[in-house]
């Protein structure tokens, strides 16, 4: 498989990414992707052709992006999900809390047909996902990821609800022997087009569909954060316009189409190279009442007793058998990360936490299931466990060639 691993130099200046192989060619790649619409659902093999000045055939890498599925909170959407793929394969949610997949305990098998009834407790902006079982066999297939959108009776936030699926694929350079080239992908396309009239709100929901490899976009002026990770938070400005997200992250941001004339998002890996165009024109929106901020979440609560919270500490590098913590449904957990000398990611499994401070016991004002951890740093992630079950913790380098590991903890 190849992965996108820029160097925390690069990654941090928004200057570049570098292409990593390991030990097979970018063009031949295939990838799964769903095909059938609606609510049956099959992994197969396909080429996929992107449309571009080369119009070169390019596999996808790190993830394929598959489509959209919808949901009301509470209730249960029933799929049925096809395994054509010769690899088994394990379903998988990030941001939704609990099991939200019921039917995806073990893995499918190839040719396996399994009803799968997702959950979703919470609105919001989420994604699936399939893993090899095997991951010994990740390089032969690549597996595809789709945005879980989940939605609820609240009162309407913008005029358009858009989601900006990102991801990345490696087109061979025509260069003897260079490495391929990277180019992001908007929803599986090279760029989205959109149109918005003078006046007009646009909630652009920001899905990093990619498992290995942040995503970073320098965004319009006067734009407005209001979910990370699936959850409302207080709406604030992105520091220096830049968005970061860490792989399998996701944000939420409003933005004004405030006058005629054009709106640009650009990829803050690749100068020049912008990712969504909003071309504003027509007539002025009518006036229409607008919420100026997401409603809480009142399932989340408001402070996290860690007093008594059940500890664990996890080394990056390392990947225990035994379960870091086991705490009963309601309990805090509190799990600290240290990390080695290489820039990680880690993804939480249905489960949403606060990212505590690093010299007191407050915490970041947001609810975070993703995060980047810089080298040599110890990050500490706070939480009450939910429904009772095994859950994974995952970190993933981003620099290197080092593996990704996997830890885990018992709710009972």
């Amino acid at each position: 498989m190849i992965f996108i691993r820029p160097s925390r130099r690069e990654f941090l200046s928004g200057a570049g990414a570098a292409l990593l192989a390991t030990g097979v060619r970018a063009q031949d790649i295939p990838y799964s992707a769903l095909r059938e619409p609606g609510f049956k659902l099959r992994a197969v093999r396909s080429p996929t052709r992107l449309t571009s000045e080369e119009a070169l055939e390019a596999p996808n890498f790190g993830t394929a992006a598959g489509p959209v599925l919808k949901l009301e909170r509470g209730t249960a959407l029933t799929a049925s999900f096809a395994n054509d793929l010769d690899i088994a394969v394990t379903v998988a949610t990030q941001g939704l809390r609990g099991r939200a997949v019921d039917g995806a305990d073990t893995p499918v098998a190839p040719g396996e047909t399994r009803k799968l009834v997702f959950t979703a407790p919470d609105p919001g902006s989420f994604l699936y996902r399939l893993i090899a079982a095997d991951t010994t066999r990740e390089g032969d297939t690549i597996l595809l990821a789709g945005p879980i959108l989940v939605s609820a009776d609240e009162p309407s936030i913008a005029d358009q609800d858009v989601v900006v699926a990102l991801n990345a694929i490696a087109l061979p350079d025509k260069g003897a022997g260079k490495p391929p080239r990277r180019l992001a992908l908007v929803n599986g396309v090279p760029d989205l087009k959109l149109k918005a009239r003078p006046g007009e709100r646009l909630r652009l929901r920001f899905i990093n569909l990619n498992p290995f490899a942040p995503a970073a976009a320098v965004l319009p002026e006067g734009v407005a954060i209001i979910a990370l990770d699936g959850q409302p938070c207080p709406p604030f400005p992105p520091l220096e316009r830049r968005l970061i997200l860490p792989p399998l992250g996701r944000a939420d941001v409003l933005v004004e189409a405030a006058q005629t004339g054009m709106m640009q998002i650009q990829d803050d890996f690749e100068a020049g190279r912008f990712l969504v165009d909003i071309t504003v024109e027509g007539e002025p929106a009518a006036p229409r009442e607008l919420a100026g901020v997401l409603p809480d979440n009142p399932a989340l609560p408001r402070e996290l007793p860690l007093q008594k919270a059940s500890r664990a500490t996890w080394k990056a590098g390392s990947a225990p058998k035994d379960p870091l913590v086991t705490a009963k449904k309601g309990q805090t957990v509190e799990i600290s990360i240290a990390n080695g000398e290489e820039l990680c990611a880690v993804a939480i499994e249905g489960h949403t936490a606060r990212h505590l401070d690093a010299l007191d016991d407050g915490w970041k004002p947001w609810w975070n299931d993703t995060l980047l951890i810089e080298p040599g740093a110890t990050e500490r992630l706070a939480f009450i466990a939910g429904e009772p079950g095994r859950y994974a913790v995952n970190l993933m380098p981003l620099e290197g060639e080092a593996p990704s590991a996997r830890a885990f903890f018992v709710v009972s």
